[in-house]
């Protein structure tokens, strides 16, 4: 047998149920949908924020255009980089800089080879592959030659490999085959 409630209990009931009526239509829709609106909120902001920074880099670009402009025309910055206005004069240069550095040096040349050049870079690279003997005095005194030359060059993949018997000292000290890449630069102009 059920009870029958009361008047005031009815009336408490309907709005307890009422409350938890509220309370779960808030937690179940307003809550996520206040948090949607929140978050969008923050991620505009934010890209407010970097639309901000990225005008603020356009809005220098003319000033950097003229600095670049200067140093291009700046005769310091340009001995950095090779004399040639071609890349096959560059590499022929190049090779008889190496050429005429290695017998300094007191080396042995026994081959050079221009290497293809990287098209998609900022500058015009001319790298030409060297293979030569010596020893590591020689090698000292050529990297050093090549550390103190302008214009720059670089050097990539040296390879040092010891000949002879294992633990064999020559005459000349440790004799070695010697390999590597030397880089140097043209301007983007050239071609």
């Amino acid at each position: 047998m059920m009870r029958r409630l009361s008047r005031t209990e009815s009336r408490g009931l309907a709005l307890a149920l009422v409350g938890v009526t509220i309370i779960v239509v808030y937690l179940a829709v307003i809550r996520p949908i206040a948090g949607i609106y929140g978050s969008s909120e923050d991620r505009i902001a934010a890209l407010s924020d970097r639309l901000l920074r990225y005008r603020s880099v356009i809005s220098t670009e003319d000033t950097i255009n003229e600095r670049l402009a200067a140093l291009g025309d700046d005769a310091d910055l340009a001995a950095n980089f090779l004399e040639q206005e071609t890349l096959a004069l560059a590499s022929a240069d190049l090779q008889q800089y190496i050429t005429q550095t290695v017998a300094a040096a007191g080396g042995q040349l026994i081959s050079t080879q221009v290497l293809p050049t990287d098209d998609n870079s900022e500058l015009v690279e001319a790298t030409v592959k060297v293979g030569m003997r010596g020893n590591s005095e020689i090698l000292h005194a050529l990297l050093y030659m090549f550390e103190g030359r302008r214009p720059i060059v670089s050097l990539d993949n040296l390879q040092l490999i010891g000949r002879g018997r294992a633990g064999a000292v020559t005459s000349s000290g440790d004799a070695l085959n010697i390999s590597f890449d030397l880089t140097g630069y043209l301007k983007a102009e050239a071609g």
